[in-house]
């Protein structure tokens, strides 16, 4: 894609619009990320910022998305036990991968993370065309 037209949050007005994206997303699907990564993909950003930046970006998308539904639900339902764990699974092993996932980080250069991120991005975007097609042949 043409750097004009590419999505870049440190172009003038592109981070207003990937939050607008990104936060429709994160309320509609819950699930803004691959979203985000394109508009971080092109930055001059080293990996260290790149990854704080978004994540601080989906810690307030997934707490917009806790008071958001707080305020909907009239009257939650109680969890069991079962749902409880899962929750506490969950969080366990996003720690765990924050973790483990930074000793990759500092082993590689920005050249080598930019490189990964753009190709994982490719993958995600091709799988999720591919469900797309899938689901309307089905249809």
């Amino acid at each position: 894609m043409p750097k004009r037209f590419a999505p870049d949050i440190e172009r003038p007005g592109q981070a207003f619009l990937a939050g607008v994206i990104g936060g429709a997303l994160q309320l509609l699907s819950g699930v803004a990320g691959p979203i985000l990564d394109i508009f971080y993909v092109r930055t001059g950003m080293s990996r260290q910022v790149n990854v704080a930046t978004k994540a601080a970006a989906q810690v307030l998308g997934h707490l917009t998305k806790v008071v958001y539904f707080a305020a909907v639900i009239e009257g939650p339902a109680g969890r069991d036990l079962e749902q409880w764990l899962v929750m506490g699974y969950a969080c366990a092993f996003a720690v765990l991968g924050t973790g483990l996932s930074r000793r990759f980080l500092d082993r590689m250069s920005d050249k080598q993370f930019y490189h990964w991120t753009r190709r994982i991005i490719l993958a995600l975007g091709a799988v999720y065309v591919a469900q797309g097609i899938w689901r309307m042949m089905q249809a």
